[in-house]
């Protein structure tokens, strides 16, 4: 019988980030003996030698298109059980993750509205986690029925430029929570002026990295990251009230190189994904752009008819076609007010590529362009 050490470090494998470097990448050090002289293998973490995960990040994520469940073509849970969706009042949502520690990192992106979503609260639900999802209008901050997308993440492999995520409080003196960071280092907060934060992971690197920002309130507010975005593990944040005003709002940052719940691609299955940042204008940077299988570049076009929309096509995530689920994040980079949500629910397109639809908003509410951090997974059977 398998010892329990070697399903854990294969469920590690599995589950963990995959090394920038590409796809079915090989490690001098990938397998080990264990105490009994059975051979296991180890997945290391990104850059760093003689580093290896030793645990499985816990992830999952739910879409909801009807606001009556969980799509389950936009819905997975990586500790097993489907995701479970209560609709509480107008604009108001209760996802459950079964068997998920409580203390992960929650993002939300509102689909096909100009709603403001937030996450109003996190807490243990049974055997696993409950979040409350709060959608509001933008300028009056009424509660509104949106369509959302939210994405759950735990990890705490330490040794390498993974990434890391934190629960930031809106005043100082800063209090971070449900916070984690790869390299190991400390994650320090600075006031930038009024609704404007840093954060910085320390011991990151610059490239191939992504952010994304939630607000945590049930209010009339929202967050963006800054204009500049980030710079390695330096995350910029600017929060507003629902008029576009700067506020001091408590919020959720999350940086990092892997897409989320991402295995070692020589596996036969697993997740793939992609991370993009977009100019306003629809250009892709090259220094923030990666798929987790190397094979070519990702785009973006912004369509101005029938609406403004960004369509943004990550290529050749995976190998085959119609699989899912899917899952998209979006989060605008700018310190004027303006915002981006999800148009519709990512689709796995022709010949293997992927596409996301992005569309971003004004203080006001109204269509706009506007840089933007979009991240994108999904779940193949076949991997690279």
């Amino acid at each position: 019988m398998m010892r329990t050490t070697r399903r854990f470090l294969m469920s590690a494998l599995m589950l963990g980030s995959i090394a920038a470097g590409g796809c079915g990448e090989a490690s001098d050090d990938a397998s080990a003996v264990d105490t009994d002289g059975t051979e296991v293998t180890r997945a290391p973490l990104l850059g760093a030698p003689g580093a290896f995960y030793t645990t499985a990040p816990a992830w999952a994520f739910c879409g909801s298109t009807s606001l009556v469940d969980c799509h389950g073509g936009y819905s997975f849970n990586s500790r097993g059980g489907p995701p479970t969706f209560l609709k509480r009042a107008v604009g108001l949502y209760r996802v459950f993750f079964e068997n998920q520690p409580s203390n992960g990192n929650v993002q939300v992106a509102a689909s096909a509205s100009n709603a403001h979503c937030g996450v109003a609260a996190q807490f243990p639900s049974g055997t696993g986690v409950g979040l409350d999802i709060a959608c509001r209008a933008p300028i009056s901050g009424a509660p509104v029925d949106s369509q959302f997308m939210v994405s759950y993440y735990r990890d705490t492999n330490v040794g390498g430029p993974l990434g890391g995520y934190a629960n930031v409080s809106a005043v100082a003196p800063f209090t971070v929570s449900n916070a984690w960071n790869s390299s190991g280092g400390g994650i320090a907060v600075q006031s930038m002026g009024l609704g404007r934060y840093r954060v910085t992971f320390s011991g990151q690197q610059v490239g191939g990295d992504n952010a994304q920002v939630t607000a945590l309130t049930s209010g009339p507010a929202y967050c963006t990251l800054g204009a500049n975005g980030w710079l390695g593990g330096a995350v910029d944040v600017t929060c507003f009230n629902s008029q576009g005003q700067a506020a001091s709002v408590p919020f959720s940052v999350s940086y990092g190189h892997n897409v989320r719940g991402e295995p070692r691609n020589a596996l036969p299955a697993g997740t793939q994904g992609a991370l993009v940042a977009v100019n306003a204008p629809g250009g892709v940077d090259p220094n923030r752009s990666r798929n987790s299988c190397q094979v070519g570049g990702n785009s973006a076009v912004l369509q101005q008819q029938p609406s403004l929309t960004y369509v943004e096509t990550y290529h050749a995530v995976t190998t085959t076609l119609g699989e899912v689920p899917l899952m998209s994040l979006v989060s605008a980079m700018s310190g004027s007010g303006a915002y981006c949500n999800l148009s519709h629910f990512p689709i796995q397109g022709v010949r293997s590529d992927s596409t996301g639809f992005v569309k971003c908003f004004g203080t006001s509410g109204n269509e706009a362009g506007a840089p933007h951090s979009s991240m994108f997974i999904i779940q193949d059977r076949s991997g690279c």
